[in-house]
């Protein structure tokens, strides 16, 4: 079989770049059978090197972007000789709602979630996305859907029929686990000045995640529970404004941190040296820092709304997110319950278990298949 994969993904450092970055290295692994090809729509190359894989190859597109999308995103075009430039594959796998016209090869999509379209701080982006994910709806023979919850909203929001739509959960990497090395953990976390034990969060600071109510949360625990703890932040503040503002107006600046990106090798030293990892978003298409925390056996206060309870299950406590007392309780048990955050610890390693890579690809590589039947 030959398979096209759009590689763009890999080149950032969103979560696509993880999500491409761990299927692909695992597919690679347990398949040496299949002929892949990798594209890029710009000259500069991913630091993994897959071209070391005998049946894996890497192939630039020397086309402009905005070129691209007017061709098969606003117009639907199909360019004579498609297949052909894309080495001619049978099948196609779109990584960012984003494929080709075809008329000779299957497409498979992944559909991580569709937060776009449900707020209004995403309305400048959402036309854009409304047609690339109806046109990926209707070029593909299956999507890939990251968590039941997304599959449901699929189907609910653009009539997807259900046997359309295959569930493939995440994983956390294999680094993602309880370290020994305490000197190295403590080094991890003086590198990005965090100087006192702390609750974690992991994640973009995006208005979905519900930044603004940990703040209030954590701003109440310090001044009424005098909790000695700071709050961490670890993510990109692209969309993060307001929330900068809250912090400042709180004046919480010295007792809440905020990171920026975390390269991926200090990334479990950050969950290992939390007393606990609060994830309290509105929308997941799945929630792989909570994967991530339980894999590290750092107790959980998390959502039980979209996805979230689909991977946290019993391993961890999980609140209304819109809720702040109750939040806020939550998060007082588990740091003054010694037990229970060694309860919550054993169930959450217990439950990352469930996940892995392998399977991951294991199960993509049967959708590819399926998608020649």
């Amino acid at each position: 079989m030959k398979i096209a994969i759009d590689a763009l993904p890999l080149l950032g450092q969103a979560g696509g770049r993880s999500y491409l970055h761990y299927l692909l290295k695992h597919i690679f692994e347990i398949d040496n059978e299949n002929l892949y090809s990798l594209f890029f729509r710009i000259s500069k190359k991913p630091t993994n090197n897959f071209n070391s894989s005998p049946n894996v190859r890497s192939y630039n597109i020397p086309l402009p972007n905005r070129f691209l999308e007017f061709l098969w995103t606003k117009n639907k075009y199909y360019i004579p000789f498609t297949e052909n430039y894309f080495q001619n594959p049978e099948v196609y796998f779109s990584t960012i709602y984003f494929s080709p016209v075809f008329k000779k090869c299957s497409v498979v999509s992944v559909v991580y979630d569709i937060t776009t379209m449900l707020y209004d701080e995403y309305k400048e982006h959402r036309h854009l996305f409304d047609l690339r994910l109806k046109n990926t709806i209707k070029r593909s023979k299956y999507l890939i859907a990251i968590s039941e919850y997304t599959k449901n909203e699929l189907c609910k929001h653009y009539g997807v029929e259900p046997e359309k739509v295959i569930v493939v959960h995440l994983a956390a990497a294999q680094n993602f686990r309880p370290i020994q090395d305490k000197e190295k953990v403590r080094n991890v976390i003086k590198k990005y000045s965090i100087d006192s034990d702390y609750i974690l969060y992991v994640g973009n600071i995006g208005p979905h995640k519900n930044l603004l109510r940990l703040v209030n949360v954590f701003e109440k625990l310090k001044r009424i529970y005098k909790i000695p703890h700071k709050l961490v932040l670890c993510g990109k503040t692209l969309w993060g404004a307001d929330v900068l503002k809250k912090i400042e107006s709180l004046n919480l600046i010295d007792e809440i941190k905020i990171t920026g990106y975390i390269l991926d090798e200090d990334l479990p030293y950050i969950y290992n040296a939390a007393d606990l990892f609060v994830f309290i978003s509105l929308y997941e298409g799945f929630g792989l820092p909570v994967l991530e925390a339980m894999s590290c056996g750092i107790p959980v206060v998390a959502s039980n709304v979209t996805s979230i309870p689909e991977v946290v299950g019993d391993a961890g406590l999980l609140v209304n997110p819109l809720a702040q007392d109750e939040i806020s309780n939550s998060i007082l048990k588990v740091l003054n319950d010694e037990q229970l955050k060694n309860e919550l610890s054993i169930k959450g390693l217990k439950c990352a278990q469930n996940f892995s890579w392998e399977k991951t690809a294991r199960e993509t590589l049967e959708v590819f298949k399926k998608a020649l039947q």
